[in-house]
């Protein structure tokens, strides 16, 4: 009786051990296909024989070598055979995952993390969410208990990338893509409070930018997700990182103002902005911004833009201007604003009110002008003729006098300015007084050239 014949009279079960013993994956390809009594065992047990051989040949290995170079080879060896049979990426990334968890030595490699980012991928195509969502928070368990490599500096500025911060992207995608945001919100939220807590952020520059992959990260995954537990897990979530936003501000700026890396990272949450509660977290960071300084603008149109109702955004700008004033920046910057806010009150669904508002508001503007600014003629100007076109003829007037009592007879805009008042009196039929501002301008004009 010759061997394949003697295997065939054995029990299944002990043909599957004798497959079990075998010591590598490329041992055992070759025995199932030596022998059909072994191959019919093996697919019997399939998943259970390849991770005990793997596990076999994976142990063997690094008995006598390091173990980071092992695993790098695993890592390929997995990802190659996931492409012919994702089910045998599956297997072979679940027979190794508890023995890297174990293995405080790799815990730190990159190769762990992808190995955990793989797994959790192949459970999630499979159909498997809860293994997923068990396997990472086993890896952020590992992370948790594993010191940085250096706590005052981050892999990223050597030009790499810190692995636990590769994978913390990777599972914000992940959770994003097969709709299980309330999970990646709470790993992030425990992201947050850890990082911070443990001192695992780097300072300076880079701390910057480590809190804006976190940033990043918080924003895919509170995007999408309808209800009222998820809408508080997702204000919960974007409330940590909108926090780290504000503790930054100071970070050895000048002036106090936020860094460029800091408002692209607003901006990216600012998409995931919902509703005027979690608006609320922005403009709370915001705030704390000196009016006035390099980076208020563009912060403040941020804040604009988070808004539903722009005019409403517009308006808020206008008034932090308003709390800390400035004269000595009012034509420069102040004015910007203003005119925004007029703007927007022009372009309300109801015509006739917005233009009313409209004219109030840069009234109320007018009268913060010093006559001695460069542009009081220009803006009074505008805002008397702004009246004029909606039939306000006194209120022109009343401007125009109080423009002529400002201006010296030595303007250049004063003799254009005095005509302009007499062609009004004339609109409302005061001729005299037409006749008396014309003959004041002609005086005023001969004694200032003689």
């Amino acid at each position: 009786m010759d061997l394949r014949t003697t295997l065939a009279t054995l029990p299944v079960e002990i043909r599957q051990c004798i497959l079990e013993e075998l010591i590598s994956l490329r041992d055992l390809q070759s025995a199932i296909l030596a022998c059909r009594a072994l191959t019919a065992a093996y697919y019997t047990s399939r998943s259970l024989i390849r991770q005990t051989v793997f596990l076999k040949e994976y142990h063997s290995l690094t008995s006598g070598a390091a173990k980071g170079p092992v695993l790098v080879s695993a890592c390929r060896r997995v990802e190659r055979l996931s492409r012919n049979s994702p089910t045998d990426g599956l297997i072979l990334g679940e027979a190794l995952w508890p023995t890297l968890l174990a293995d405080g030595e790799l815990t730190s490699t990159v190769e762990f993390y992808v190995w955990s980012s793989d797994l959790a991928e192949a459970y999630r195509a499979a159909g498997l969410e809860d293994n997923a969502r068990a396997v990472e928070v086993q890896t952020w368990q590992t992370i948790r208990l594993t010191p940085p490599p250096n706590r005052q500096s981050c892999w990223a500025e050597a030009g790499q990338d810190d692995p636990r911060l590769a994978w913390l992207r990777r599972m914000s995608a992940a959770c994003a893509r097969h709709s299980s945001h309330c999970h990646g919100q709470a790993l992030l939220r425990q992201a947050w409070c850890d990082l911070r807590g443990e001192g695992w952020l780097p300072t300076g520059r880079i701390r910057h930018k480590t809190g804006h992959i976190l940033v990043t990260c918080t924003a895919d995954v509170c995007r999408g997700e309808d209800g009222v537990a998820d809408a508080l897990s997702r204000q919960s979530t974007m409330a940590e990182a909108w926090d780290f936003l504000r503790q930054v501000a100071y970070d050895r700026h000048i002036d106090g103002a936020f860094c460029m890396i800091c408002l692209d990272a607003a901006k990216t949450l600012a998409g995931a902005l919902k509703g005027e509660i979690e608006l609320l977290e922005l403009e709370r960071v915001w705030r704390e911004i000196p009016p006035r300084s390099y980076t208020f603008r563009p912060w403040s149109w941020l804040f604009v833009e988070g808004h539903s109702v722009r005019l409403d955004g517009v308006l808020k700008i206008w008034e932090r201007l308003r709390e800390v004033p400035d004269a000595r920046q009012f034509e420069e910057y102040d004015l910007e604003w203003a005119r925004e806010v007029i703007q927007e009150l022009r372009k309300q669904k109801h015509r006739s009110e917005g233009t009313k508002q409209a004219l109030t508001f840069q009234a109320s503007v007018f009268a913060l002008f010093d006559p001695r600014m460069h542009q009081y003629y220009a803006f009074g100007r505008n805002l008397a003729d702004a009246y004029t076109k909606t039939g306000d003829f006194e209120e022109a007037i009343h401007v125009r006098e109080q423009m002529m009592r400002n201006t010296e007879s030595s303007s250049g805009v004063y003799k254009s300015s005095g005509l302009a008042l007499a062609h009004l009196y004339r609109k409302l039929g005061r001729h005299g007084k037409a006749e008396d501002s014309e003959e004041r301008i002609e005086q005023d004009l001969s004694e200032h050239r003689s």
